[in-house]
């Protein structure tokens, strides 16, 4: 047999049709690599897409000072309202005893022990600070934020991010310790904040994280508010922090009280500190209401 007999019986079959896929078992590694970018861009777009249907759906179906100032008006059963004093200054404060709500809560605690000092010092220490003085929830995000990539994820500092829960009449109990040390943001809007992971349960939320996908394999899960209140038990919510365009921090709506206060005479200090300085209501849940509600 001839070369060019042999060149013929190699790049023809019988059909003298070529068959790029099924001649050449394997892929190029650009091939590998085109189809790697188009797997982490469908992932992206998929993630960007539930991020931002859960903050519309949200800022469409939260509540506030707003809702709770008309229920009032309209006198609405599930809620009641009175007025306390603090240094000079007037407190709205709002009973919830049934009436439907939904907003996202943020615990700022310190702990105690000796452990937790050493395991969390900086998560200690800014949770302290902020607890004795609520101008330091305020810190623009240019500010003590440096930004560092770990293990190949974009991460920053623990202040870019909140961790929160979404309680609502359906899930009105976020699982948190009774402490006096604790103050509860409640938020009511999220602007055009990103949401960053959210689901039923511990969603293992670094404190640090991003957006920013680097594998498809990294996705976030981003259930929907009604999926998160499909279940009676603990849930995440993370967001970002700042506003893009100010670099300044979401103020909260309210400060939210969720177990162990029942009356006015159980506020703490704190609690009332820190509702002077943001002009905020506080929200008391009477928890037995809602248990009872949803026998």
């Amino acid at each position: 047999m001839g070369n060019g007999e042999i060149v013929e019986k190699i790049t023809q079959k019988d059909d003298d049709s070529w068959d790029s896929v099924a001649d050449v078992p394997f892929k190029t590694w650009a091939d590998e690599a085109e189809n790697k970018k188009i797997k982490r861009k469908e992932a992206l777009d998929s993630y960007n897409a539930a991020s931002e249907a859960f903050r519309m759906d949200f800022n469409e179906r939260a509540t506030g000072p707003e809702q709770f100032a008309e229920w009032i008006a309209s006198e609405e059963d599930g809620i009641s309202e009175e007025e306390i004093e603090f240094e000079g200054k007037k407190i709205k404060v709002y009973h919830l005893t049934g009436h439907e709500f939904l907003a996202l809560v943020h615990c700022i605690d310190y702990r105690g022990s000796k452990a937790d000092k050493i395991i969390y010092p900086e998560v200690y220490k800014k949770s302290k600070a902020i607890r004795d003085d609520p101008s330091e929830w305020e810190t623009i995000a240019s500010e003590n934020n440096p930004r560092n990539v770990s293990n190949g994820l974009a991460k920053t500092s623990s202040a870019n991010n909140i961790s929160s829960s979404l309680v609502s009449n359906k899930v009105p109990d976020g699982h948190w310790g009774d402490s006096e040390k604790a103050i509860y943001y409640g938020f009511s809007n999220l602007g055009h904040r990103g949401i960053i992971k959210a689901g039923r349960g511990d969603m293992g939320v670094h404190q640090g994280w991003t957006s920013i996908i680097e594998d498809e394999t990294d996705v976030r899960t981003i259930q929907t508010i009604d999926e998160i209140e499909a279940s009676d038990g603990a849930n995440e919510v993370a967001f970002n922090r700042y506003e893009e365009d100010n670099g300044h921090s979401l103020p909260p709506s309210f400060i939210y009280c969720p177990n162990f206060i029942e009356t006015v005479d159980d506020l703490t200090d704190a609690q009332k500190r820190h509702a002077v300085y943001f002009n905020i209501p506080i929200v008391i849940l009477h928890r037995n209401a809602y248990d009872e509600s949803r026998k």
